[in-house]
């Protein structure tokens, strides 16, 4: 039985955290990841899964202005700060631990790429000269938790992929559509690639600090935009988007976009 004074303790602490996370303030990161999210010709920040947070926020009436930081400070932030919102990012077991989570936004095919001169079919991962990942990113973490002393770190999928045509790394890990896009975005050509092995399909979230004021009530407006036919809207207009700026195709699964 717990005393009356330990019980006063773990009261008073319980109503200490909640009154200071509720008076931090709010602050909404997302990374530059085409097309979920990234800077545009003009430097505003566009994206499906932007779209999709803005939405949120509107039904909120929240004023939430965005700031685009690298994925890895991303995480530390949301991991040390109440009120912060970060994304798109995918979950594993020890993000669980420090993050709450709204979603899906998006699913993604994971694959392994190089040029399409590489001529080597390894069975095992580890046997590849190098694989280029991203600081940060899902697919580092995954990767890295399997063991594997070739992958190549890197602050950007965008240097990864000028690493890759300039051969400094022998391949990358990243999805097709992003590979397509960024590619296009480089003024590389995106048939320079190929799929040399699939590696896993994998959803995509927001993500929350794990105090964060009115959590309940971002995860109701996300499913009331799901019930109300608002995600199906917003994954078919990236779906044209996508296709007609990049001759990319995508798919729509119960109102989230998929990207092979």
């Amino acid at each position: 039985m717990i005393k009356p004074f330990l019980l006063t303790f773990f009261v008073v602490h319980f109503i200490l955290n909640q009154a200071v996370a509720s008076s931090s303030p709010l602050r909404f990161l997302t990374v530059n990841e085409p097309p979920a999210s990234y800077l545009d010709e003009d430097g505003q920040i566009q994206g499906y899964v932007v779209d999709i947070f803005r939405s949120l926020a509107q039904r909120l009436e929240v004023d939430a202005k965005l700031e685009v930081v690298p994925e890895a400070r991303a995480l530390r932030t949301a991991y040390h700060n109440d009120n912060t919102m970060v994304f798109s990012f995918s979950r594993n077991a020890e993000r669980d631990q420090k993050l709450n989570w709204i979603g899906p936004v998006l699913i993604k095919t994971w694959g392994l790429y190089g040029l399409k001169s590489f001529q080597h079919d390894y069975e095992n991962l580890a046997d590849y000269p190098t694989i280029g990942v991203t600081k940060g990113d899902i697919r580092h973490e995954w990767l890295a938790n399997q063991g594997l002393s070739n992958l190549s770190v890197n602050s950007s999928h965008q240097l990864n992929i000028q690493l890759l045509v300039r051969e400094r790394v022998s391949t990358i890990a990243y999805e097709g559509a992003g590979l397509q896009i960024v590619a296009n975005e480089l003024d590389i050509d995106p048939t320079s690639f190929k799929l040399l092995k699939t590696l896993k399909q994998q959803g995509v979230y927001i993500a929350m600090s794990k105090h964060f004021t009115k959590a309940e009530q971002w995860q109701q407006a996300f499913e009331d935009m799901q019930s109300e036919g608002e995600l199906q809207k917003i994954a078919e207009k990236w779906r044209d988007k996508i296709k007609q700026q990049h001759g990319v195709d995508t798919q729509i699964s119960k109102s989230i976009l998929i990207l092979k």
